[in-house]
């Protein structure tokens, strides 16, 4: 693909506008950024301005901004930005994902995962399984490094593993991986799609471009995605993540679960997921051992329920990750093997949709967890929700609720897992995450 004197238009900065730009900025492409505020207040101006000076920058309510989507070839969207914005509107260029501009010229096999829960958990899991195996493998996306800054370096590798949201699904085109995997939906960014429908629509974009020589791994324990699932042409592996027992059984058959360090039911779903994505590239006959190495090893990944050392009297564990329903019952439910009472930090940002929790929800919590303390703007909502039947606190913040545990001697387990964004006080997961965790020392 020639890009050369190409109007290409980047809407939006982040690791995925900035990734888009550094690739661009080498390929003689026009180049305009959008974004939010004058240039001047961009936190990467400077490095913009250093490092790309011929590049046009726009505050995204310039005088005139339309006229620049209007002229464009190319259009590449943040993924937080929808593709129904009004700048967009009308536009016959076409809107490409970073993920979609960097597929156009990648070479190496591509593992493309999505999901509502367990993504990054997943593909980091694959990451240290196939580097178990002394595989090369690039791995990006939706963490760590952007799809385009690998394919600058020109690094070689064995495999390209991707975590992809359905932000970034949403605008892919031509994208074709080796092996797609969807390892659930559950309602999930109401702020962006008005049904699960829609959210659902986006996931499924993973194998719009995919043929019979592709591989779908996917899960058969929901409905929506067995029917879609076994609509795929190509080969086929549905896990049925219903059947808990059916799951430990054939993980058993083949491993040693005795070192495995990570908590709960979907962790061990997780694996099985793994292993059949290593299955489908035949990489599992024959590699039994290494394999075992490598799952003794792992041990998780940060801010997913992830284990805190402390000097406190109480057991800690950070799941600031959590951001819907789903990914906090789940991390409720793991922490049964430990068998001690359960504080909870809850809250964030409303969503202003599935606000609160599902049904099954009251039965999990009822069984337990002892009592909830809430933080952020969702605070005040929940409490005048849900105390006619939880025992629930507004704290406002995380520093609050540890120093109330702390006060009151407390000695069973802490768990923060939201179940609701961070933009209210932290501008990601991770700042909460990490700003949780400083609170403790060893």
């Amino acid at each position: 693909m020639n890009l050369k004197g190409k109007n290409i238009v980047i809407f939006g900065l982040g690791v995925s506008g900035m990734g888009a730009l550094r690739f661009l900025g080498d390929k003689e492409a026009v180049l305009s950024l959008v974004n939010r505020g004058n240039p001047n207040s961009w936190n990467e101006y400077n490095e913009i301005k250093d490092s790309f000076g011929a590049v046009h920058l726009f505050a995204q309510d310039h005088e005139g901004i339309k006229e620049v989507f209007n002229k464009a070839d190319l259009v590449i969207l943040s993924p937080g930005i929808p593709r129904e914005h009004e700048l967009l509107s009308g536009i016959s260029a076409p809107i490409w994902s970073e993920i979609e501009l960097a597929f156009q010229f990648s070479k190496a096999p591509i593992i493309a995962v999505t999901g509502t829960n367990g993504k990054t958990t997943t593909v980091s899991f694959l990451d240290h399984l196939f580097k178990s195996l002394g595989k090369r493998v690039f791995t990006g996306g939706n963490i760590g490094v952007a799809f385009c800054d690998h394919i600058r370096s020109g690094e070689k590798v064995d495999y390209i593993l991707l975590e992809l949201s359905s932000f970034q699904l949403e605008s892919t085109f031509d994208f074709k991986p080796e092996v797609g995997v969807l390892l659930n939906i559950f309602p999930n960014h109401g702020e962006r799609y008005s049904n699960n429908d829609d959210y659902a629509k986006a996931k499924f974009n993973i194998t719009k471009k995919m043929d019979e020589k592709g591989s779908l791994i996917f899960d058969s324990g929901n409905k929506q995605i067995e029917k879609w699932g076994n609509s795929f042409c190509g080969r086929k592996t549905p896990i049925d993540t219903s059947n808990a027992k059916g799951i430990i059984e054939h993980l058993s058959s083949m491993f040693s679960l005795s070192n495995y360090k990570l908590p709960g039911l979907h962790n061990k779903i997780n694996l099985d997921f793994c292993l059949e994505v290593l299955n489908s590239l035949d990489l599992l006959e024959g590699n039994i051992e290494a394999l075992q190495k490598g799952i003794d090893s792992f041990s998780g990944v940060a801010h997913r329920i992830e284990y805190v050392p402390s000097n406190e009297k109480f057991e800690i564990y950070n799941d600031a990750k959590s951001t819907n329903w789903d990914a906090t019952l789940t991390a409720i439910e793991s922490m049964k093997e430990l068998n001690r009472d359960l504080v909870l930090i809850l809250g964030g940002k409303l969503r202003g949709q599935n606000d609160l929790p599902p049904e099954r929800a009251k039965e999990v919590f009822v069984k337990n967890v002892k009592k909830v303390l809430l933080i952020g703007e969702a605070g005040n909502y929940l409490e005048e929700n849900l105390s006619d039947w939880l025992p629930c606190f507004n704290k406002e913040n995380i520093e609050a609720a540890v120093s109330e545990l702390r006060e009151e001697n407390f000695g069973g387990v802490l768990l923060l897992s939201p179940a609701f964004p961070s933009f209210d006080q932290f501008s990601n997961y991770a700042k909460r995450g990490e700003a949780f965790k400083s609170l403790f020392s060893v």
